[in-house]
């Protein structure tokens, strides 16, 4: 599909304003280096998730996924494709049976989640403050510092696969 045909698609789904062309990742990234994406695409919601996946592959077209862009060096002669920023920076607290959960988009950072958490007076999340990324790249590399991971306070995830579909894995409880 010609840049063109895709840009108009991309209208049709997104703001103008987060539809970026040959955009430099050195300003996505925390290393400050590497080539252009064709299309970075900011995402803020599951609908445009969804929508822009279902575009890529009905076209056939290479999608990368990104968060905050920490802990990812980009080649020099960039990438192809879409780049899908993830920015969906949601958070929301429950209180039930003296048990705090929080609810978060993959976007937020660690650091943000673990100043509510000590807001809140919890403990177990600790480790993570100061982990320079967002909750989604670190519960798919499972991050930790300092004898804590992220697999010691994920209750469940939810994520959308290649085909664009929602899924929920919960974590099984001992």
């Amino acid at each position: 599909m010609p840049n063109e045909d895709l840009y108009q698609k991309l209208l049709n789904i997104l703001p103008k304003e987060n539809i970026l062309l040959d955009e430099p990742m050195k300003k996505h990234t925390t290393f400050r280096i590497g080539g252009n994406a064709d299309f970075l695409i900011i995402v803020s919601n599951i609908k445009e998730i969804k929508s822009v996946v279902k575009l890529a592959k009905e076209n056939n077209i290479k999608t990368t996924v990104i968060g905050n862009g920490s802990n990812i060096l980009v080649k020099d002669n960039g990438i192809r494709g879409i780049t899908l920023k993830l920015n969906l920076k949601n958070i929301s607290k429950e209180e039930k049976d003296g048990n705090v959960t929080y609810t978060c988009g993959s976007g937020v950072s660690l650091t943000q989640i673990a100043n509510e958490a000590l807001e809140d007076e919890l403990t177990g999340f600790e480790f993570a403050y100061g982990i320079p990324g967002s909750l989604g790249g670190a519960v798919y590399m499972n991050a930790g510092a300092y004898g804590g991971e992220l697999k010691d306070v994920i209750l469940e995830t939810t994520y959308i696969d290649k085909n664009g579909n929602i899924k929920t894995i919960s974590k099984r409880r001992a």
